[in-house]
């Protein structure tokens, strides 16, 4: 099934009963409603000869000896926000904000299908994405944002918000018909959360082609949040 917007907003209706608000935890993003909920960390990457590579935070961590913890910041943990400035030769550019990589959609649909009933999902589509042009369509608000809203199968995720697929822009929220669990990308953050039952939150823990931790639903997604790490300075190595 091709994903496709919709002009009935009800389904969206819980998510806004449900949400903290704006920036303040991980329940800005997601609904306070679910049993676990984990934060899936966006890579970096690293150029090399034969390509670009992914480069996990665990591993940019340890070349840091920082600590790898749930509420670790990029910046924290690489000693920068920019791959302009000084900073260890494991990594090259800094994990993308606000989507996921096509393969990491892939990975969490994969995982998460088999933790819902419905194969009905829907898509939240932020209105300020250039490259989603300006759909005629009513939209939904969260705190501080605005949202087309389409319809698809789960597998859906893996095709772009933009027009002419000039480039991967995934949902900024996706949710199965049954509510069974939600992920969300906020579009300043480069990490993606979910909520769900235990068990899809442990699949998601566990799957290899995923770098993910346990998270809590008070735990702070801002730059402040990491309050182990030395924050970054710039020329800071």
């Amino acid at each position: 099934m091709t994903r496709q917007y919709v002009v009935d907003l009800s389904p969206a209706q819980w998510i806004q009963e449900r949400v903290h608000p704006f920036a303040q935890d991980i329940g800005s993003l997601v609904p306070d409603v679910f049993e676990s909920y984990a934060r899936v960390l966006h890579p970096a990457r690293l150029a090399a000869p034969d390509g670009e590579r992914d480069v996990t935070w665990r591993q940019i961590a340890r070349a840091n000896r920082r600590l790898f913890h749930p509420q670790m910041q990029f910046g924290n943990v690489a000693g920068t926000w920019s791959a302009r400035e000084p900073h260890t030769s494991n990594w090259s550019s800094t994990p993308s904000p606000g989507t996921l990589t096509i393969t990491l959609a892939r990975a969490l649909s994969r995982v998460l299908v088999a933790h819902t009933s419905s194969p009905r999902c829907w898509f939240a589509i932020w209105d300020g994405w250039g490259c989603v042009g300006r759909p005629v369509l009513p939209k939904f608000e969260l705190p501080g944002r605005a949202y087309f809203l389409a319809e698809g199968d789960v597998d859906d995720v893996t095709q772009t918000a933009c027009e002419g697929n000039f480039w991967f822009q995934s949902a900024s929220l996706w949710w199965p018909d049954d509510r069974a669990w939600l992920v969300a990308t906020e579009v300043d953050l480069d990490s993606t959360y979910v909520g769900g039952a235990a068990a899809a939150i442990d699949a998601l823990l566990t799957d290899p082609a995923l770098e993910a931790v346990r998270a809590d639903i008070a735990d702070g997604i801002t730059a402040a949040s990491d309050r182990i790490n030395p924050a970054p300075t710039p020329g800071h190595r």
